[in-house]
């Protein structure tokens, strides 16, 4: 009800002299630095644009660490100790049944350390945006301003997956690496690189590259950007970090990774409450569990079924098998992205209880 008559209240006439007192206020901030000229304002927003972006790769990779360490010991040994494990105690099945519970069952852990990872991330990283600050030490218009909804958050979300971790991460580096490992028919040291290219390029490129474009999204809606910055009751300590010596301002940063190990143990309980009691998390299981599993049991099979009946020599049945591996993988990190946003937005507003606020 609260955010519903805030919605309300921020395209009233009423919120205007507020709004007149507030940049009144936040310019004599800014002279009281000595930001005087238009200049002067824009080295100030330069900073803290590109300080942003490396606020939220740093988030994402934190948000992003679970899954893609967990993906080192699965890629390197696991997933195949497991498989071949399966496939000696169901001798009689095809591979594609074992393969299928493998990989259910590292989409599953896997989906774990994921959800794990955002509570202490969350935490890190709250206060830790410039143009993004806490809802509280913004004025209400704009704490409230144009709020996010389930469908803006799972197209927001689904689209910031695929660009990332699709079209980045394995576009440019995990598909090119087989073809060039596959053309040359060297499956297994396709298979190596691959594992060492998963996770390395995964937390920066993929978990780092979602949060900066979800955040683009949100300055483009309105949630997040300098407007923000400028209205934030504790501008004028912004300002006086920003002018301090760059030697002090590595070591403020550097900090962070250490609260981030604090939060890590700190947050241990709400990240367990997130795996196995929310919906988010439950979503999350569901969908890398059944995507994954049908992706190893492709990937297991389908070589083998294109040489035998379609006469593809294995070289072209391996290209042929990754290609669409890739391609199934876009899809799922569309699918995945868009319904954690879909789940985790806040509900729309009730028509009704808006026409009485």
């Amino acid at each position: 009800m609260r955010r519903l008559h805030a919605q309300r209240n921020a395209q009233e006439p009423d919120d205007i002299p507020a709004l007149e007192r507030l940049a009144t206020q936040q310019a004599a901030v800014l002279e009281s630095r000595g930001i005087h000229t238009r200049d002067d304002l824009v080295s100030v927003l330069k900073q803290v644009q590109w300080r942003d972006q490396g606020t939220a790769m740093m988030h994402g990779m934190a948000s992003a660490s679970g899954f893609n360490l967990g993906t080192i010991p699965a890629n390197l040994k696991l997933a195949d100790l497991t498989l071949a494990g399966l496939m000696k105690a169901m001798p009689t099945l095809p591979v594609a049944v074992p393969a299928l519970i493998t990989g259910a069952v590292m989409g599953f852990a896997l989906s774990m350390l994921d959800v794990a990872s955002g509570a202490a991330a969350g935490k890190t990283f709250q206060d830790a945006y410039f143009t993004r600050p806490p809802g509280e030490q913004l004025p209400e218009p704009i704490a409230s301003a144009n709020p996010p909804t389930k469908a803006s958050l799972a197209a927001d979300n689904s689209i910031a997956a695929g660009l990332s971790y699709g079209a980045a991460r394995n576009g440019l580096v995990r598909i090119p690496a087989m073809l060039n490992y596959e053309l040359k028919g060297q499956p297994k040291q396709r298979a190596a690189m691959d594992g060492i290219l998963d996770p390395a390029f995964g937390m920066p490129v993929g978990g780092g590259g979602m949060r900066v474009i979800k955040n683009d999204f949100d300055v483009s809606a309105g949630r997040a950007g300098f407007q923000h910055f400028l209205a934030r009751d504790d501008l004028g300590a912004c300002l006086d970090h920003l002018q301090k010596p760059a030697a002090e301002q590595i070591f403020s940063a550097a900090a962070r990774v250490g609260a981030h190990v604090k939060n890590l143990k700190d947050t241990f309980p709400e990240a367990l409450g997130d795996v196995f009691a929310s919906k988010v998390g439950w979503t999350s299981h569901a969908i890398l569990s059944a995507g994954f599993g049908g992706l190893t049991a492709m990937v297991a099979s389908l070589p083998t079924t294109l040489m035998q009946q379609h006469g593809l020599s294995e070289k072209d049945a391996n290209i042929t098998t990754q290609m669409l591996k890739y391609v199934v993988l876009q899809a799922l990190y569309h699918v995945w992205g868009g319904a954690l946003g879909a789940v985790g937005g806040p509900r729309a507003p009730d028509p009704a209880a808006l026409s009485h606020a």
